[in-house]
């Protein structure tokens, strides 16, 4: 994990789309930090593909989060995807 870093923002999403992004990478910061449940990981996934439909988008925020992180929000979602109960991610 890398430490101080900033969570990759656009300036023009509203206020939802925000919050939606926050939230999902919060919890791909849990996944890794403390440990999650899927059913957690899902809520804000599914959240915040109500803002952001194109997969380009998400793999553009993947990208740039596990730059400044070291986090993958794509290991999570597909560690989510098929799993179930609480789990926590190794880097």
């Amino acid at each position: 994990m890398k430490e101080n870093y900033s969570y990759p923002i656009d300036v023009t999403w509203n206020e939802e789309e925000l919050y939606a992004v926050m939230n999902l990478l919060q919890v791909v910061e849990k996944a890794y930090e403390t440990g999650v449940t899927t059913e957690e990981v899902m809520k804000c996934y599914r959240a915040y593909k109500e803002h952001f439909k194109a997969i380009q988008e998400e793999k553009r925020l993947g990208k740039a989060f596990q730059e400044v992180s070291g986090y993958s929000l794509y290991q999570v979602i597909k560690y989510t995807k098929t799993h179930q109960g609480k789990f926590k991610m190794s880097q």
